[in-house]
């Protein structure tokens, strides 16, 4: 039974979908080579390249190209030579990191290695590749109703010169602010795998057109990019300092004071930010056969400060019950941190899963992690954070079925526990089915002892699609996503499917009062463009009183909804 599991997933991995299927062949016909059908055994004899430009002959439109410059030949050997050279083995393990790897570049949408016939014998791995269009407004939103949420414009040429150097203006509208930053990112400066980034962007008042915060972000890294790469480290500071406005719906929320039942007045939810922190972690990995073991230590500190606005100044009573009850908690902190991550380093390709068309890589069976933060009393905190997240996915021929869970805590000297934080996610993907797929996903996250007062915001925005922004909030979150996604069709390299959903959730202190919607969406990808399918969805709430149509029932956003989860789920701490 193992054995023939085994051999589904091998099957349902291997399969390249018809638009790689033409790339290959387009590859194979510039170099008039030959693919062999299995390479076992045979001696790598070089490494060809066939990088086709983002807008192909074979796309309706190919003059955009010549603004467009190509991906160079370096920035593709350097991802592949050391894994696989000349001299080399033939091993699949390898190819399929190389495309991972190329893939995680963002600047290349497709990523194939193909073994070719060599001239003595051997194997020549032809490296196919088709490149992403690189200067372009990657932007992203969240429309629900009449409601922008966000809208994020950020003009970058992800490509300069052909080197895989990130350079953005970065303008981002919210309900409350302009934010206009910049960013640059060289993921491999001069060759090496060493990433530098450095982000600063301004905040300003919609309504006033005045500045009132700025935040940055400088960073120097080695990532760990190959399986087997020993040793990584991350050197970083950041700082947020701005005026933070909490929205339901399209108006600021309005907390009553000193109850909701029975307010004596009206307190927006609006504060000032001030959180500043720097820390230098370094990485070794440990190879055990298929497992990885990654352990990550070093020190940090920050400076996290959360106010009510001193204009209009709010009246003693009223500050002390704003800050204490709906306020993160303002503390200053130098800390150790430790994280240990295990994980089996095996993989599988999919199709159709997130997005259309394109190869997905999924890792596959147990990854854990483990985190420690100790903040010794060298400023008046003196704590210990302990959190774990763990993840198991099973492959069963084409069916998925991930399902994750994660706690974490704080501990005080005086042996207070708080800041409690448990976490659940389980998601599948069945076989397809009359050409498309079942998609379920539920989700929960639940606080006790909260010091930061955090609470969820529930709404289409986040996933209960038919609902008004911001409709629910709470301390605790349940969601619940069941669709039917049809497979992609392909109308001129765009790639169009249809859904059906029903969604059931909420977000609540105490008693938990479930909605539920059902509806249907539009999903949309342009490959040359984007790897997240354009989102549009029409959902009606089943248990709501009857009433007219609502333009809250519309909700368009990028990325499936099963995209929406808590990075909780993958960082205790």
């Amino acid at each position: 039974m193992t054995v023939l599991l085994a051999l589904l997933a091998l099957g349902a991995a291997d399969k390249d979908s018809e638009y790689e299927k033409t790339l290959i062949a387009w590859g194979l016909e510039q170099h008039a080579v030959e693919r062999i059908a299995d390479p076992t055994g045979l001696v790598v004899e070089g490494v060809l390249t066939a990088r086709e430009d983002v807008f192909s002959d074979s796309d309706p439109l190919t003059w955009p190209r010549i603004f467009h410059a190509r991906t160079r030949e370096n920035v593709i050997l350097r991802e592949v030579l050391p894994l696989l050279k000349p001299g080399d083995t033939w091993s699949q393990v390898k190819v399929a990191e190389i495309e991972r790897n190329l893939r995680a570049l963002i600047i290349i949408a497709v990523a194939k290695v193909v073994p070719v016939r060599g001239p003595n014998g051997g194997v020549i791995a032809l490296v196919v590749t088709k490149d992403r269009w690189s200067f372009r407004a990657n932007f992203s939103y969240s429309l629900v109703g009449s409601v922008l949420e966000y809208l994020h414009v950020p003009i970058t040429e992800m490509n300069l010169l052909g080197q895989a150097i990130e350079v953005t203006v970065d303008p981002e509208l919210r309900r409350d602010t302009f934010i206009l930053g910049q960013e640059i990112i060289w993921r491999r400066i001069a060759d090496s795998r060493v990433l530098v980034r450095e982000s600063l962007g301004i905040v300003l008042n919609r309504n006033t057109a005045k500045p009132e915060g700025t935040y940055g972000i400088l960073q120097v890294a080695l990532p760990l990019i190959t399986l087997d790469q020993p040793w990584g480290f991350n050197v970083f500071a950041t700082w947020d300092l701005r005026r933070v406005r909490i929205f339901r719906g399209s108006r600021i929320w309005e907390l009553g004071y000193p109850d909701d039942d029975l307010p004596s007045q009206a307190v927006p939810y609006v504060y000032d930010r001030r959180v500043l922190e720097v820390a230098a972690l370094g990485t070794r990995r440990f190879v055990m056969g298929e497992w990885r073991a990654d352990v990550t230590a070093g020190p940090g500190g920050y400076m996290r400060q959360y106010r009510a606005p001193s204009e209009p100044p709010l009246q003693p009573d009223v500050d002390q019950w704003f800050t204490s009850t709906w306020l993160p908690r303002s503390e200053d902190a130098v800390y150790l941190y430790a994280s240990a991550t295990l994980f089996r380093a095996r993989y599988e390709k999919r199709h159709d899963i997130e997005t259309y068309g394109l190869t997905e890589d999924f890792q596959s069976g147990l990854r854990l992690i483990a985190a420690v933060k100790y903040a010794p009393p060298l400023t008046a905190n003196h704590f210990v954070e302990l959190g774990a997240t763990v993840r198991y996915r099973w492959f069963l021929g084409d069916d998925i079925l991930t399902v994750w869970g994660a706690a974490a805590s704080r501990f005080f000297a005086d042996g207070r526990n708080v800041n409690q934080h448990y976490g659940f996610q389980v998601a599948n993907w069945s076989p397809q089915f009359e050409g498309g797929r079942f998609v379920t996903r539920i989700r929960g996250d639940f606080r006790r002892n909260d010091l930061n007062n955090f609470r969820y915001v529930l709404g289409a925005g986040e996933g209960l699609r038919g609902t008004a922004s911001g409709a629910l909030a709470g301390r605790n979150m349940l969601l619940g996503n069941f669709e039917y996604r049809t497979r992609p069709f392909n109308l001129l390299t765009t790639l169009v499917g249809l859904v059906l959903f029903y969604d059931v959730g909420t977000a609540y202190d105490v008693n938990p009062q479930l909605t539920h919607s059902v509806g249907l969406g539009l999903r949309v990808l342009i490959p040359q463009l984007n790897t997240q399918v354009i989102r549009l969805d029409l959902g009606f709430i089943v248990n709501a009183p009857q009433g007219g149509f609502s333009a809250d029932r519309i909700s368009s956003t990028f990325g499936n909804v099963t995209q929406l989860q808590s990075d909780f789920l993958d960082d205790p701490l």
